[in-house]
């Protein structure tokens, strides 16, 4: 685990028994159920695929999607991005707001939309950081795929991630209230 009593993803086989443990221990509530099929849920009637990245030191692993066609991208080998590499992921992650407009065809975009299953660049993208105490915690990646249509408003899902961090906020201090007594 970290300094967030977060377990660390990086460890090659530590992926399943760490994700396993954080579900059930810290963030239940956020992970597993309401929480993030609400984020899904909202995200779907704005962009036509989208990610729900946990961030873990300098990777991204994927917790939740709609709209991709690579199968076992949860399960199998989950998705897990870098974040040495320069890409508008790691530009929300450094500015810790929100972002939407057209993709710029740098490496680490590119990288990002192959592991998406991808063909091309999206018309409009957006990165909505979700913010717990003072780190970003979650990312949602979306895009409008081929889909010529503009992205739709974002302003539930910016709220509902806001919402949702202040709730996992609460959990992990219950949970570190539970371990000191």
């Amino acid at each position: 685990t970290d300094d967030a009593g977060l377990p660390d993803f990086s460890a090659p086989n530590e992926f399943p028994q760490a994700l396993s443990g954080l579900l059930t221990e810290v963030a239940a509530p956020i992970l597993r159920g309401e929480v993030t099929a609400r984020i899904l849920r909202e995200a779907e009637a704005a962009v036509t695929r989208g990610v729900l990245f946990l961030l873990r030191r300098s990777e991204a692993v994927a917790v939740g999607c709609f709209g991709i066609d690579r199968p076992g991208l949860l399960t199998d080998q989950p998705l897990t991005l870098s974040l040495s590499e320069a890409s508008v992921l790691t530009d929300v992650l450094e500015r810790r707001e929100a972002w939407r407009g057209p993709l710029l065809g740098s490496d680490g975009n590119l990288r990002l939309l192959e592991a998406l299953g991808a063909q091309g660049l999206p018309r409009e993208s957006v990165v909505v950081p979700m913010i717990v105490g003072d780190r970003v915690a979650m990312l949602f990646y979306g895009d409008t795929g081929v889909r010529v249509a503009p992205l739709g408003s974002l302003s539930s899902l910016e709220m509902l991630m806001v919402e949702s961090s202040l709730e996992m906020e609460r959990e992990t201090l219950e949970a570190r209230q539970r371990t000191l007594a």
